[in-house]
């Protein structure tokens, strides 16, 4: 419920706009891709809404995808359901309280993976938030990254409310994440994401570690709340719950006809 309350809290527009299709919160990476898409909190969405939203994706030739609360009105589903929208997977919510005074090596369950080390992400360096985006970018696709895919990794680490971290073994990167911060309704809150270990270096414990250092950051950032997303049955879901994330919702995850 904290983490649909933050999406809330940024206080969307709600009508059609040029920027922000329809009240959308959408940033389509490139022809052919898009990131997250999100509709506030609270407010209608009618047939001409969507309609614009569709527009806006089928211009640069991307599929409409929508992510779905549990809190979606029941008109909502009526309206996707009469535009042919199926369901394409479930998406959970994971969040976990955070305090001062919790001890990072008692979250992890084997300790430290050996020979791991994890360090911030510079984002004034090129070269750095270059190979960070190309490494974590190809743990979501199986063809190779564009340019204005890894452009728009290099903008999500370097804006202000995010914080990215990469692994080392041997000096070698072998894994990269990313954070947020920011307040939510009240509440100081922290939301990790893009998680991607190369395979050679998987089943160590490196998610784990990076969770870990990320929690750790939350914390000396003042963060009350830690929230991550997962695919049911994934690792991801299931380093989470061993380092004390529980199922905050699901969100159910949507997609449309390119037009």
């Amino acid at each position: 419920m904290r983490h649909a309350r933050c999406a809330r809290s940024e206080n969307l527009p709600t009508r059609p706009s040029p920027s922000r299709a329809a009240g959308w919160h959408s940033r389509p990476a490139c022809r052919g891709s898009a990131t997250r898409r999100g509709w506030p909190l609270g407010t209608d969405l009618s047939e001409q809404d969507l309609g614009i939203l569709e527009s806006f994706y089928a211009d640069r030739g991307v599929t409409p995808r929508l992510e779905l609360t549990v809190f979606v009105p029941e008109d909502t589903l009526r309206l996707l359901g009469s535009r042919g929208y199926l369901v394409e997977h479930f998406e959970t919510v994971l969040a976990r309280p955070l305090d001062e005074g919790l001890d990072m090596a008692d979250l992890l369950p084997r300790g430290w993976p050996p020979g791991v080390e994890i360090r911030r992400t510079d984002p004034a360096d090129e070269r750095a938030c270059r190979q960070h985006s190309s490494l974590v970018g190809s743990g979501f696709q199986t063809e190779p990254l564009s340019e204005a895919m890894i452009d728009m990794g290099v903008r999500a680490i370097r804006h202000p409310r995010s914080v990215a971290f990469m692994a080392f073994v041997e000096n070698q990167p072998v894994a990269g994440c990313g954070m947020e911060v920011c307040d939510c309704v009240g509440t100081r809150a922290c939301s990790l994401w893009g998680t991607t270990v190369l395979e050679p270096f998987r089943r160590r414990g490196i998610q784990q570690a990076l969770i870990s250092a990320r929690l750790a950051h939350g914390i000396s950032e003042g963060c009350r709340l830690a929230m991550i997303e997962s695919k049911p049955g994934i690792p991801t879901e299931r380093n989470a719950a061993r380092l004390g994330f529980t199922p905050a919702y699901t969100r159910v995850c949507m997609a449309g006809r390119l037009q």
